[in-house]
């Protein structure tokens, strides 16, 4: 590699093989490499009776096949079932796996007596990073988003461009954010933008039919307005299932009522 006089930015990058050398100007360089299991853990985990297929394979506990031996990562997977979409655990946020692994062993110390095991995934996956020029980049995406799918449409929503930073929400045929990305050299609330990943539009102040008149010229003050604060605040987000539970309860409790003086009727007649 060739750097600038400060040592701060790649200037050319040089491939040398056996018999040739190419060099290329450039202002970065970015290594895209599948991961893969190399040939010593292959064999360890072969040897080890572990069941192994390329990945290690766990319950929704997190236990392997051996008693006391638990597994979470990239390289573990779940037993294919009813609760997930996919197994390969790097298809889930690796922070909520974690949370889940310690809720495990928290409730085999007795420490907690529901470790939740089997409730869905839900946190989103993300990538934040600052790019060479000072420009920030975050790229967050719901569980499972990478998994190939076919025939499923998606809508984007996006302002600004890509030499002066963007912001783009990719939306599904049910209404759902499923992806967003953000470019640009001014700082972006991370924390805050990735809880819009598995909402839905109709919370965010009717954005399909503004984007329809043109009303939204920048997406990052759209959403740094004040109407949006409470879409950060996992409070919010626990009030609005407390109040779903309760209607739900209450429709149910209605439905119930009617079945019971329509068997009275029945009855009497």
């Amino acid at each position: 590699l060739t750097l600038n006089g400060d040592r701060t930015r790649i200037r050319k990058v040089t491939f040398t093989s056996n018999d040739a050398q190419i060099a290329i100007d450039c202002d970065a360089l970015f290594w895209f490499d599948q991961k893969l299991i190399n040939k010593v853990n292959w064999f360890t985990n072969l040897q080890s009776a572990l069941k192994f297929d390329g990945h290690l394979v766990v319950n929704t506990s997190f236990e392997t096949n051996i008693e006391f031996v638990y597994a979470a990562g990239p390289m573990a997977r779940f037993i294919h079932n009813e609760y997930f979409i996919v197994s390969q655990h790097m298809y889930y946020n690796r922070l909520e796996i974690g949370a889940r692994v310690a809720n495990v062993l928290m409730k085999r110390l007795g420490i907690v007596e529901d470790c939740k095991s089997n409730d869905e995934y839900v946190r989103p996956l993300f990538v934040y990073c600052q790019l060479p020029g000072k420009y920030n980049y975050l790229h967050a995406e719901v569980p499972v988003l990478r998994y190939p799918k076919t025939g499923t449409r998606k809508t984007t929503l996006s302002t600004g461009n890509a030499t002066d930073g963007y912001f783009e929400l990719l939306v599904d045929t049910n209404g759902d954010v499923v992806a967003l990305s953000c470019y640009s050299n001014k700082d972006i609330k991370y924390s805050n933008l990735i809880n819009l990943c598995g909402k839905h539009v109709n919370l965010f102040n009717d954005i399909m039919y503004r984007f329809k008149t043109n009303s939204i010229p920048c997406l990052f003050d759209y959403f740094n307005q004040p109407w949006s604060y409470p879409l950060y605040s996992e409070k919010f987000w626990k009030l609005l299932d407390e109040t779903k539970l309760k209607r739900d309860n209450k429709v149910q409790s209605y439905y119930n009522e009617f079945i019971l003086r329509v068997n009275l009727y029945n009855i009497c007649i």
